[in-house]
């Protein structure tokens, strides 16, 4: 797209030589334990932790050059009513170049319990 972009008859660098090349991908894998309320619906809770982290998988690869950084994981799973703790395992954070997008290998979601109020 980029290369059609920049390759079309009447829009061209005249100087430039213009390459497009794949970005870097650094792999990571995801390592996420969360507790509930006690009080909380375990299944309900589940169902959105799931979809959180879906949502955070997509998000850190949407954008060349975004660190690998969990805070933004760990937003979206506090916002969910009934969560109380969160453990995450791995990634540490990594910064990346401006080249580079961070893509997960393997996803570990795990309900390690429940715990007071």
């Amino acid at each position: 797209m980029v290369y059609d972009a920049v390759n079309a008859e009447k829009i061209r660098p005249f100087t430039d030589k213009v390459e497009c090349l794949p970005p870097k991908i650094v792999s990571y894998d995801l390592d996420v334990e969360y507790y509930i309320k006690d009080t909380a619906d375990a299944t309900a809770v589940q169902k959105e932790a799931i979809t959180a982290v879906n949502e955070y998988v997509l998000w850190q690869k949407s954008k060349l050059g975004r660190d690998i950084n969990t805070d933004e994981l760990i937003y979206k799973l506090k916002s969910i009513s009934g969560i109380k703790r969160i453990k995450i395992k791995s990634p540490d954070f990594v910064s990346l170049e401006n080249i580079e997008v961070a893509v997960a290998n393997n996803i570990s979601l795990t309900l390690k319990g429940r715990e007071d109020e």
